[in-house]
């Protein structure tokens, strides 16, 4: 299942932190390279790559990551 704008994101624990906001592709395979995450509570965004997904549920991505191991900008 591929990871799609307005997914939930959870981390390892459970712990939901929005919505999957971007997908940024690879300018030459077309690939996603990383997922944008915008907080709702927040200023700032997380970012996760497909490597880090542990798995995809519809509707639903759970990272392999905690909250604190994820790059953010805030």
């Amino acid at each position: 299942m591929d990871i799609e704008v307005d997914m939930k994101v959870v981390d390892k624990t459970g712990k939901t932190l929005g919505t999957v906001e971007q997908v940024i592709n690879d300018m030459w395979s077309g690939e996603p390279r990383k997922y944008v995450i915008m907080m709702p509570d927040e200023a700032g965004a997380l970012f996760f790559k497909p490597d880090q997904v542990d798995k995809v549920e519809k509707g639903k991505v759970t990272l392999a990551l905690a909250a604190a191991d994820i790059e953010s900008t805030g």
